[in-house]
């Protein structure tokens, strides 16, 4: 019995002095998910909770058309990126990005986003009955 608890407690010793690695993961952004932008962002700014490199980056239409942009993908291990973006029209993008941590930890995000469709871009069927239509929801807002 006193060697159980001496090895029970030589092993919570040992736990409690070991460092604790945890991934690294995206703590913001200033292009959000689901979001509509009346002005084109300039940049792509991107924000991590430890350094990690930027692996890959890339931002395509909606339909899956590549957008040029012209970036360099910094060579050191950052806790945070600014990237300047390309001039975007009215539309939908995509941009895909990974990063991998000091630990290999790799992660994969897809940002879709909009620029210029006004306030009811997630709803763009034609209703030409909506000037006699109540709508009293008022969960639905813009992201």
């Amino acid at each position: 019995m006193l060697l159980k608890k001496l090895i029970t407690g030589t092993t919570a010793a040992l736990l409690l002095a070991s460092p604790v690695y945890a991934h690294s993961s995206m703590a913001s952004a200033n292009i959000t998910n689901g979001s509509n932008y009346e002005i084109a962002p300039k940049s792509f700014e991107i924000g991590f909770s430890k350094v990690v490199g930027l692996a890959n980056l890339s931002m395509n239409t909606e339909e899956g058309e590549a957008v040029a942009w012209d970036y360099e993908v910094p060579k050191t291990m950052q806790e945070g990126f600014n990237l300047s973006l390309p001039q975007l029209n009215a539309g939908k993008y995509v941009i895909d990005w990974s990063a991998i941590s000091k630990d290999g930890h790799v992660m994969k995000e897809q940002i879709h986003f909009s620029v210029g469709l006004g306030e009811d871009h997630e709803d763009h069927e034609d209703h030409e009955d909506d000037d006699h239509h109540e709508d009293n929801d008022t969960s639905h807002h813009d992201h």
